[in-house]
């Protein structure tokens, strides 16, 4: 048996919860009995530490967000990373939260990120194991060469982390002093109720061409009506939401995320933080058709690693750990 503890619902619109959600049928797919445990707490810091005991040689899979609040007995048990939690954190409390998920991570028998920017960050020594890609049955969405109006997407909780501030300014710049049609959908709930709000009253005042669609359990109508994925997070250790956008032949505008190590010349890359480089970077794609024509053929010829390939990896990981402890 393999139990795997959750923070939460397990069905939120998350990519960390999507990852766990695939991980767990994956490794059912292969022939392992998986628990899924629910804890609901004010994750990740519950105030006083929520404990939990298993049986004993069992493994155990710790979601990122249960790390610094769980006290375990059982094992062997390995930690799974999405993103540093200390980088959700307001600025002057990064640093103690950074110490503080070290030296909870050293306790554990192992460690899996998905994505070498979380080891980097942390200092930690790990295993990778990047998130999967879904099939897209209907094949690349049809992109127009010359469209009348270019048709951009951002897909994320709006909090200050994913950059949709950045994003806005961006477009404010391009609209003043291009004359390209745009229009900009913003794909995501509010997990910060006054950054969502100042978004939205951005949008109003200065009447930017935006969309604002919420949060949605299926963003694959986004996809099929858009033409390029626009990306501005501060930090983003991986980002599904670019592998969802190549999956559909979407081409990328991207801040460094651990996904555009796949993406190679169906991304343009713009450093974290600078919406002038990001208003350029649109403008570019707006303005060179050649540019969008390579971009677009270049995601076409992607070719992405599925769910079972994920599920595989963690098998082997698993497998490793029970034969130490017999």
């Amino acid at each position: 048996m393999i139990h795997l503890l959750s923070p939460g619902d397990p069905a939120r619109p998350t990519g960390g919860f999507r990852y766990n959600a695939r991980l767990v049928s994956g490794l059912r797919a292969l022939g392992e009995a998986v628990t899924v445990h629910v804890l609901e707490a004010a994750w990740p810091d519950p105030g006083e530490p929520v404990h939990i005991e298993l049986p004993a040689g069992e493994p155990v899979i710790v979601d990122e967000l249960l790390c610094c609040g769980v006290r375990l007995r059982c094992g062997p048990t390995v930690g799974l990373l999405h993103s540093p939690l200390f980088a959700e954190r307001p600025r002057r409390e990064q640093t103690a939260w950074r110490e503080r998920e070290r030296a909870v991570l050293a306790g554990l028998d192992a460690l899996v990120v998905t994505s070498p920017l979380t080891a980097s960050a942390l200092g930690v020594v790990a295993t990778v194991v990047p998130p999967g890609v879904e099939a897209v049955p209907e094949g690349p969405v049809a992109i127009p060469a010359e469209p009348e109006r270019h048709e951009l997407l951002a897909v994320g909780h709006l909090m200050p982390r994913k950059g949709q501030d950045l994003l806005l300014e961006a477009l404010a710049r391009l609209v003043a002093r291009t004359e390209h049609r745009v229009r900009l959908r913003l794909v995501g709930g509010p997990a910060d109720a006054a950054f969502a709000g100042e978004l939205a009253a951005r949008v109003r005042e200065e009447a930017l061409p935006v969309e604002l669609v919420g949060p949605t359990d299926d963003v694959t109508p986004a996809y099929r009506s858009s033409q390029l994925l626009v990306h501005a997070a501060r930090f983003e250790a991986w980002g599904m939401v670019i592998d969802e956008a190549l999956s559909h032949g979407i081409p990328v505008l991207s801040t460094p995320a651990g996904a555009l190590a796949r993406a190679g010349r169906a991304a343009l890359r713009v450093p974290a933080g600078d919406a002038e480089a990001l208003a350029r970077a649109l403008a570019r794609w707006c303005g060179d058709a050649a540019l969008r024509a390579s971009t677009v053929e270049a995601s076409r010829r992607l070719e992405l690693p599925g769910w079972l390939e994920v599920a595989v990896a963690w098998k082997s990981l698993l497998d490793e750990l029970r034969e130490t402890r017999r």
